[in-house]
């Protein structure tokens, strides 16, 4: 039986539900290789409805996603908690729990280590562990604004000792500008570039000045950088700063 053969008799055969099970089968001689596949490999959009249960498992039984599945899980998850099937709720509601709980326990591991050792790698963990948790609570402003705060804060423990490396600094500008603190943000972007030459200090710039209804200001911040000038709109007409 080959992989088209599979998809095209699917239907009369043993369905298993996640990828370890299709494997099991598999290894079994029930189903061919391709089930494992097909159950492992998904081409279908993790946010294109209805969702599939089946494969929100899958996701979340992998401790380790990246930043931006982990956003995807928590954005279905946020939707199917108000759903009508209690099951489906009930799953949604535990599959929040368990993205925030992870970042949780890492956290109180570098807190842990933290007490032995003030070492500055692990509060830049902390930092970053505190911003990415943030974004998971996008919806609760109080609790989000908490763990900017606490991120903020491991950076300026970090800044007492030594100086901000560009990853610390960026993050820094940005939890400025998530807490709407523009002036502080201006401020910390012209202490770690204060040539105005790099490129990613000049598009936290531009936003500042765009959040502060400078148009003028946000182009001319483009304009310093040879990258970034499709983005302030030079050349093509159509290539403007709104562009997404």
């Amino acid at each position: 039986m080959d992989g088209y053969s599979y998809l095209l008799g699917s239907g009369n055969l043993y369905s298993p539900r996640t990828a370890s099970t299709a494997l099991r089968a598999v290894l079994e001689g029930l189903l061919p290789p391709e089930a494992f596949v097909h159950r492992a490999v998904s081409t279908q959009s993790l946010l294109e409805k209805p969702y599939r249960i089946e494969e929100l498992e899958r996701l979340l039984a992998q401790e380790q996603l990246d930043y931006d599945t982990i956003l995807l899980l928590a954005q279905v998850f946020k939707e199917l908690v108000s759903s009508p099937d209690m099951d489906t709720a009930l799953f949604a509601a535990e599959g929040m729990n368990t993205l925030e709980s992870r970042y949780n326990e890492k956290i109180q591991v570098y807190r842990v280590l933290l007490e032995v050792d003030p070492d500055p790698v692990y509060r830049k963990k902390l930092a970053f562990l505190y911003w990415e948790l943030s974004g998971l609570n996008e919806d609760k402003r109080s609790i989000r604004n908490f763990y900017l705060r606490e991120a903020f804060t491991q950076l300026r423990r970090i800044q007492e000792k030594e100086p901000l490396d560009k990853e610390c600094g960026v993050l820094m500008v940005k939890i400025l500008l998530e807490l709407d603190l523009l002036g502080q943000a201006k401020e910390v972007v012209r202490k770690l570039d204060p040539t105005g030459e790099d490129p990613d200090y000049l598009l936290l710039a531009a936003e500042i000045a765009f959040r502060e209804r400078d148009v003028d200001a946000c182009c001319g911040v483009l304009k310093k950088n040879p990258s970034l000038r499709d983005l302030s709109g030079e050349g093509d007409q159509d290539a403007g700063l709104y562009r997404s």
